[in-house]
């Protein structure tokens, strides 16, 4: 039996916040190192329990959006 795939793109904002340390010199340092780290990356989703395979994604870093300090 052929596997059932969803169709389609999930579009997924993380909101990346500073904790400690200094601040990157240049934000674009901070982009590059989001886009080396996380795009290309495969996660393995295994859904209910009774379910035997996991799901395999890829994510893509898509841009960046710099918001405004609070």
């Amino acid at each position: 039996m052929a596997k059932k795939m969803f169709k389609g793109e999930i579009l997924v904002r993380f909101k990346v916040t500073q904790t400690d340390g200094p601040a990157p010199e240049h934000l674009e340092d901070l982009h590059r190192w989001l886009e080396e780290e996380w795009d290309g990356t495969e996660a393995y989703f295994q859904g209910d329990e009774g379910e035997e395979e996991e799901t395999v994604v890829k994510l893509e870093v898509v841009g960046f959006e710099e918001l405004p300090a609070k």
